[in-house]
């Protein structure tokens, strides 16, 4: 009894988490489609802007995330197009829902 109690605490917390990671990809989600178009779509953007742009530490990007969005390197810096950050986005949130 005590086993089944712990699995079902500890797969509420799963969907629990999920379901915050969800309303977090939502809330990115609206604010990405109240974007106009001239407001940089093609725009490179840093580690640091793409960061603060999905809401996370830059150091979480950096070992989480980079690897995962096509970008390109100008002598030592990486930037990131604003439309592959979107269709990355987007991609991870289809995948979390299935």
């Amino acid at each position: 009894m005590a086993i089944k109690k712990a699995i079902n605490t500890t797969m509420e917390d799963i969907e629990h988490k999920l379901n915050l990671i969800l309303a977090r990809l939502d809330r990115l989600e609206a604010r990405i489609s109240k974007m106009a178009p001239e407001e940089g779509m093609t725009q490179g953007m840093t580690q640091v802007e793409v960061a603060k742009f999905l809401g996370v530490s830059v150091n979480y990007f950096k070992q989480h995330v980079r690897h995962q969005i096509p970008h390109k390197q100008a002598d030592r810096k990486i930037i990131f197009s604003r439309s592959d950050v979107l269709a990355w986005l987007h991609g991870n949130k289809e995948g979390s829902a299935a």
